[in-house]
């Protein structure tokens, strides 16, 4: 009885050709088959002879996809929309390079890639899988540049304001008050690891302000600054901790104060 599936485990190094190809031979939408193939993994072919779903899986995979043959009763435990990916450009003199990759995964041009890649915060690509993140990780890593992902459904957000928008700020201020967020009486910074849920609920009562930002944690990178030199041994052992240099080291870097001691490191990562 025919009842082998085909099941795309990730688009690995697929090309968007692929995508396009496959939309206009196989008899569904192309939104039903975008979401096969980055909320992977995911059924793609079901009810086939397993003669036919072997020789149709050994032509997907020579495409570059990940796929398998999933036999009768085999459970498939498939992926979903979880995931925000941004992609933080380690090596500025490669930035051409990301760029050009970030346009082959995505099917886009080159110039489209670039305004994703300079948008605070770099979010390429959402509603994906950790099998899509994992993917362009693979891609992007021999380029130095790094791939964040955030959990759409528990991600955490910082609010900040328009020093020169103190109505806006007061209007802020309330609504998270209402919420029983703690608020920060001043400054940019208005509330700090705001959940998700009022996050949703500012934007729908604020809504597009060039005047505020909610940043998801997980996108936020900073430079970590040693402004005056290591006094004593706590003091060294949190740079070790924290940057993961060699303890014999600390002494002759921390002399050269104020120093960078590690560059953008993810704020919040999240794994996936």
């Amino acid at each position: 009885m025919p009842a082998h599936r085909i099941v795309v485990r990730s688009i690995g190094t697929a090309t968007p050709a692929v995508p396009t190809a496959l939309a206009e031979a196989l008899p569904f939408a192309r939104e039903r088959l975008a979401r096969c193939l980055y909320q992977a993994p995911a059924v793609l072919l079901d009810g086939l002879a397993e003669d036919q779903a072997r020789s149709i899986g050994e032509l997907l995979a020579g495409t570059g996809l990940e796929t398998e043959v999933s036999g009768p009763g085999e459970p498939v435990e498939e992926g979903g929309p979880e995931l925000e990916l941004a992609v933080h450009v380690g090596n500025p003199a490669r930035f051409r390079e990301v760029a050009a990759e970030v346009a082959r995964f995505l099917g886009c041009r080159v110039s489209r890639a670039v305004s994703l890649l300079c948008a605070r915060p770099p979010v390429v690509l959402g509603r994906v899988s950790p099998a899509t993140a994992e993917a362009l990780r693979a891609r992007l890593s021999p380029l130095e540049a790094q791939v964040d992902a955030s959990r759409t459904g528990d991600a955490v957000y910082d609010v900040y304001v328009d020093p020169d928008a103190p109505e806006l700020r007061h209007r802020l201020a309330r609504l998270l008050e209402d919420a029983s967020v703690e608020v920060v009486p001043e400054g940019p910074l208005v509330a700090f690891g705001v959940a998700r849920s009022t996050a949703e609920t500012l934007w729908s009562r604020i809504g597009a302000d060039a005047r505020w930002q909610l940043l998801d944690q997980a996108f936020q990178r900073m430079d970590v600054v040693l402004e005056e030199p290591a006094a004593g041994p706590d003091a060294a052992a949190a740079i070790v901790e924290v940057t993961g240099m060699l303890e014999a080291l600390v002494e002759r870097v921390s002399a050269h104060a104020p120093v960078v001691l590690r560059d953008a490191p993810a704020r919040s990562p999240r794994p996936v």
